[in-house]
């Protein structure tokens, strides 16, 4: 009796030194926690923002060249793919005949473009527009896609923007940066037709019409500031005067791209 009667003080004692040591633990704990945080933090803004700061532009590159090699691919690839597989079978005949469809695509391409440039060629071409124009809707479609991808190939297609205005879109107090290109009257009223980029697609985007009243024009911005600041997402502004913002914006306005 008295040897279990000495020992309960005795447990209780070292009880209490394992609670102690188990907070002290879970102190330290805690502390190598937060010093893992505040490494990870530092680790992200330094070297990870950094990395997809770098990667990025390299990511959406090879994305337009792939997006643009299967594209161009894919017209002769119907037809190069069912020849080839006559001979060769595996999986490396894809990638292969991908290969030879691109070439041969550029081939067709360019084959088509220097017949076009020849007299035979162009009243073949002119045949083609006349037989399509008669068409209701694809007439449409045709004559609107050849001036827009005029438009793109020509030296000059800054021009066709006059300038770069602030359209209120997708609402009122909420800015667009858009590109003028021209003017319509519509029942004795001018209206102004602008074109506003989507992104990262520049080449599609909206044809809108606006009052002179509901834009703001005098953005001392050029055209080509303007597709920077809206390529980049707002984060390219070589021009101050976007910055300040004088053309009369409220400050409480949002600007999108």
């Amino acid at each position: 009796m008295e040897n279990r009667k000495g020992k309960k003080p005795q447990n209780k004692k070292t009880n209490s030194m394992l609670k102690g040591a188990g907070r002290d633990l879970l102190k330290v704990i805690s502390k190598l926690i937060d010093k893992l945080k505040q490494q990870a933090l530092v680790f992200i803004r330094s070297y990870f923002l950094m990395g997809l700061v770098a990667l990025i532009p390299l990511i959406v590159c090879f994305w337009l060249i792939s997006t643009v090699f299967s594209w161009i691919s894919g017209l002769s690839m119907p037809y190069t793919l069912p020849i080839v597989q006559l001979f060769f079978q595996g999986r490396w005949v894809y990638p292969i005949v991908q290969l030879i469809s691109f070439v041969v695509s550029i081939g067709i391409i360019s084959f088509v473009g220097y017949f076009t440039t020849k007299l035979v060629g162009q009243k073949f071409l002119a045949w083609i527009e006349a037989s399509i124009s008669k068409l209701p809707v694809l007439s449409s479609v045709y004559n609107a896609s050849k001036k827009f991808l005029g438009f793109l190939t020509s030296k000059e297609k800054t021009s066709a923007f006059k300038q770069a205005v602030l359209v209120p879109y997708p609402r009122p107090g909420v800015y667009s940066i858009a590109f003028l290109t021209g003017e319509r009257f519509i029942r004795g009223e001018k209206f102004y037709s602008v074109f506003m980029p989507t992104m990262p697609n520049v080449t599609t985007g909206f044809m809108l019409l606006y009052k002179e009243s509901d834009m703001i024009m005098d953005l001392n911005l050029s055209v080509d500031e303007a597709f920077q600041f809206a390529l980049s997402v707002g984060v390219v502004i070589s021009n101050p005067e976007l910055t300040k913002m004088q053309s009369g914006v409220p400050k409480d306005a949002d600007v999108s791209e």
